[in-house]
């Protein structure tokens, strides 16, 4: 996650979601994978960004959907000061049962960036995880300047562990569904500590097609989980389109 992406389309079904499994009964923690976009995406002569993102505003047609959240998103959207700082000062999520991890994520320090996450967010039932892009990818070395904006397998795996569930976003890449989902399951439950979890996925298409792959640490979390997914696409936002659940596998 970058300060420029705050509050777009992408984060309204993000907060979405997170409002509907704080609705469950769950503590939750959020480790927004916090990451400073390299020079490599800057023009050298203006220092802007050769690519426009959080261009994908909330239509207005959507706020029927969580008229409080959209409006809130919205507005930090439009304004001068575009931030991950300004998503947690909103209260847009119940400050009571929730926990922000913040800390810009970096190459050399990656490691102990991961031990503090895990300090932080210990006392969650939940992480949620927020990398740019998502799992990690064969292509992008851990020494690449790239690899910030990626989960590491041992990451996810520390929170499963040691008994909490996690949600995991994850940019869909421009594969058809039929051949993504099996890849990634495989993908997935190659990670120590997935196998043999429930795992759902909830599908936000707007904007940019975004998953996001819930992994259950017990049967309790799983029908907390379901039941949030399934008043979701149940709700206003499945049937304006903003949300679908996944078959994971295909």
């Amino acid at each position: 996650m970058q300060d420029r992406y705050a509050g777009d389309i992408g984060d309204f079904g993000k907060f979405g979601l997170l409002k509907a499994l704080l609705s469950e009964g769950f503590s939750l923690g959020v480790n927004w994978y916090k990451a400073d976009p390299p020079e490599s995406e800057r023009d050298r002569d203006t220092g802007t960004f050769l690519h426009e993102d959080g261009k994908h505003k909330i239509n207005p047609k959507y706020f029927v959907c969580d008229e409080p959240l959209a409006g809130a998103l919205r507005e930090i959207s439009e304004s001068d000061v575009r931030s991950i700082a300004r998503l947690e000062q909103a209260a847009l999520l119940n400050p009571g049962k929730t926990v922000y991890y913040h800390e810009v994520i970096s190459v050399a320090g990656r490691y102990q960036w991961h031990n503090n996450a895990l300090e932080t967010l210990a006392p969650c039932e939940i992480v949620f995880l927020d990398p740019d892009n998502g799992l990690s990818v064969k292509s992008v070395g851990k020494g690449s300047a790239k690899s910030v904006k990626y989960v590491w397998d041992e990451e996810l795996s520390d929170y499963l562990k040691r008994g909490q569930s996690v949600a995991l976003y994850n940019h869909r890449p421009r594969k058809k569904l039929e051949t993504f989902f099996p890849e990634f399951k495989e993908r997935l439950l190659g990670i120590e500590g997935v196998q043999n979890k429930p795992v759902s996925v909830l599908t936000c298409p707007k904007g940019t097609v975004r998953d996001y792959f819930l992994i259950a640490a017990n049967a309790e979390h799983a029908i907390r989980i379901s039941s949030a997914l399934g008043k979701m696409v149940s709700g206003p936002w499945g049937k304006m389109g903003l949300c679908r659940i996944e078959k994971f596998g295909g």
